[in-house]
């Protein structure tokens, strides 16, 4: 068309018009970009972000990124993480389908949420969240209870009750204080149980009815660490030895004293050992970089329910963290795993646990 500036096969880009300037036509430069070249570079770009994304993610997983200062933390938070991006991704979604030209942007925000929650989703698939039943019986098995009260959070009468209703053999304790630690000596006395084990200042300690015995001379894993270990009076060896532990939060300043204390645990989970390791670890599978420590299987991944938050208890189980854990050898086999949600009112932060453990 006369006057136009445009030539007929331009149209399928973007032009910039031409103006009148006193009495002489002058055309704009032109630019024009076709649209299957934009198509074309949004989907390198796409995929060079993909690329970079998972070489990131390879490397974080050879280097052990999970156990840094930090990136711990948020490796921890997994489940309420990979929720959040799913929710990103949503909004994202929504917004580029409805003006998908004006809101391309968009889709360099949707690939790493999409990816982020992808990993989320699969770490929570392959851990699981089912809810096991509690294993009947004592034959050749012993019901071990943990529950961190957060030092006196939780009455000496509740603890006695929830250990009387899950007739638990074994009682960790991870954060106790001395003065509930002799309350719980003289009220779960008549109920058979006895302080099996104890670092000396009240944090970790075990109760039990079944024969152990505190070991005064064990290794109690690097300073500062809150351990205790158990092992059998007669000496037989057929009951494992139990290592009630607490470990430090990863946080910034302690990270260094954490990741020493979990190292410590996985040096005692050897092929010919014979051990439980129970208590708070503050971290979850996730810090472990796989659902095991050593040698030492973690007993609710053998249950398909490792991805059940154990903190904190005022959060949905699925978006809460799984710190609180039992640790078996391989000449041990985990009956039940199951983590109880019935004291989620009762002013501890933590969930108790209830594993059955066959010998």
């Amino acid at each position: 068309m006369p006057g136009s500036g445009v030539s007929p096969g331009a149209s399928s880009g973007r032009v910039v018009s031409g103006r009148v300037t006193s009495g002489e036509y002058r055309v704009n430069q032109v630019t024009i970009v076709p649209r299957r070249s934009r198509v074309r570079r949004t989907l390198v770009f796409l995929a060079i972000e993909l690329c970079a994304l998972l070489a990131l993610w390879g490397a974080a997983r050879v280097m052990h990124a999970e156990r840094w200062p930090i990136v711990s933390a948020v490796v921890a938070w997994r489940n309420a993480a990979a929720v959040i991006v799913a929710l990103v991704s949503l909004v994202c979604l929504v917004g580029w389908l409805l003006r998908p030209r004006r809101n391309h942007w968009l889709l360099f925000v949707l690939l790493p949420a999409l990816v982020l929650a992808g990993l989320g989703g699969s770490g929570i698939a392959r851990d699981g969240l089912t809810v096991d039943r509690v294993a009947e019986g004592h034959d050749r098995a012993i019901r071990l209870l943990s529950w961190n009260i957060n030092g006196d959070l939780v009455t000496s009468d509740a603890i006695v009750r929830l250990v009387r209703d899950t007739a638990a053999d074994v009682v960790v304790l991870p954060a106790t204080r001395a003065k509930r630690v002799k309350e719980l000596v003289v009220a779960l006395a008549p109920e058979g149980y006895v302080l099996a084990g104890s670092p000396g200042a009240a944090e970790a300690v075990i109760f039990s009815r079944i024969g152990y015995v505190r070991d005064r001379h064990a290794d109690l894993g690097p300073s500062p660490f809150q351990a205790a270990v158990a092992r059998v009076r007669d000496g037989t060896g057929e009951l494992p030895t139990i290592v009630a532990v607490h470990a430090d939060h990863p946080t910034l300043s302690e990270n260094d004293v954490w990741n020493r204390q979990i190292s410590w645990i996985e040096s005692l989970c050897t092929p010919t050992s014979s051990l439980l390791v129970v208590g708070d670890f503050n971290a979850t599978v996730d810090n472990f970089g796989a659902p095991s420590l050593g040698s030492c299987r973690d007993a609710a991944s053998a249950r398909h329910s490792a991805a059940i938050g154990t903190w904190p208890a005022a959060l949905p189980p699925v978006l809460g963290i799984a710190i609180d854990h039992v640790l078996t050898t391989p000449n041990l086999s985990v009956r039940s795993f199951t983590v109880l949600q019935s004291e989620d009112q009762g002013g501890a932060r933590h969930r108790p646990i209830l594993a059955v453990i066959g010998y």
